[in-house]
């Protein structure tokens, strides 16, 4: 039965992973590592949704928990091009405000944080919503709603738009 379903999914399960962290030696690793927590955690498996959705729910925590433990580096230039620092004593460097928005959006819910790193790393809203399948109009406002989130804290920290 695990052969089978390594068969049926690994593929799929390298791609989505791929998606989150492009790096190809990572995706083959923790693809690997996803399989491994499936078949310790297959006795508590419920069937409340299909076998898929499950793996790719543990294929997304084994993913975003190296990639904390790795502190990747974040490039949502979008955001950041849109401001400026009010206090030039207060200047941050791009890598300690990228680290900053990371942070900030730790705070959010797993999809925002999904979303974030997705589209921060140029991938289209289309591609996001197939990823995590939803649909594009989801994926949108979700992006809003962290830009408005990250456009709120930088201007509590003293950043302005300009």
């Amino acid at each position: 039965m695990i052969e089978e379903l390594y068969e049926a999914y690994h593929k799929d399960v390298y791609i989505y992973i791929y998606s989150l962290c492009h790096d190809a030696s990572l995706s083959e690793d923790l693809t690997s590592e996803t399989f491994y927590q499936m078949i310790l955690s297959l006795p508590t498996f419920k069937g409340k949704a299909s076998l898929k959705t499950w793996l790719f729910s543990i294929a997304r925590h084994v993913t975003f928990k190296e990639l904390r433990k790795r502190k990747k580096e974040v490039h949502y230039d979008v955001l950041q091009d849109g401001f400026v620092v009010a206090d030039k004593d207060r200047q941050h460097d791009y890598e300690a405000l990228m680290e900053q928005l990371m942070e900030w959006m730790q705070t959010q819910p797993l999809r925002a944080r999904e979303i974030f790193k997705m589209k921060q790393e140029g991938y289209s809203y289309v591609e996001i919503a197939a990823f995590l399948q939803l649909n594009e109009n989801s994926v949108r406002v979700i992006d809003y709603r962290n830009r408005l989130y990250l456009r709120q804290k930088l201007s509590e920290e003293g950043y302005h738009e300009r």
